[in-house]
């Protein structure tokens, strides 16, 4: 299993969560502390793993790195 770098800003001012959906998808969720996974607040990245679990693919939801997506829907977002 991959695992996501969490250091510096990340650790110290936003709240993580991991969803290793399956053995070739994981997904990664950032976002402000105190915001709630139904809200429109966070930004999150699908890990495509090749059958070795190595990492071959990061894509954001709606293709940007803005905080825009729902954590509660990530498996039905579009990824670029």
């Amino acid at each position: 299993m991959s695992s996501f770098p969490i250091h510096g800003d990340v650790a110290t001012h936003f709240q993580f969560r991991a969803d290793y959906a399956d053995a070739t998808t994981n997904y990664y969720g950032v976002a402000t502390p105190g915001a709630t996974t139904a809200q429109a607040v966070w930004q999150i990245r699908k890990e495509t793993l090749d059958s070795s679990g190595r990492t071959t693919l990061i894509q954001f939801a709606g293709g940007t790195h803005h905080f825009t997506a729902i954590w509660d829907s990530r498996t039905s977002l579009v990824y670029s």
